[in-house]
């Protein structure tokens, strides 16, 4: 957390945000919308079992990662092989 106010999210136009990690119970108090769960990989999940018209799932990490990944650059990697398997259709 890096103490920034989530307020400012309720006034975007997105159906969900999906939130994991430490942000967590800040974010379930102060989002509209949100949607909890425990890591990554449970995050993309959900998101891509969501029923919206004309989906788009933007990854956009509010806030560092350093309690589930080594960097940013470790998280976009694994973001990455998500969305690999899950275009093969082994997610």
């Amino acid at each position: 957390d890096k103490n920034l106010s989530l307020d400012r999210l309720n006034n975007v136009n997105v159906k969900y945000i999906i939130c994991y990690g430490q942000i967590i119970n800040k974010a379930e108090k102060v989002i509209n919308n949100v949607l909890i769960c425990d890591n990554l990989k449970e995050a993309f999940k959900i998101a891509i079992s969501l029923k919206v018209d004309n989906k788009i799932v933007l990854f956009s990490p509010l806030c560092s990662s350093f309690d589930q990944f080594n960097n940013y650059k470790d998280r976009g990697k694994y973001f990455d092989m998500l969305v690999k398997k899950y275009e093969k259709n082994k997610i």
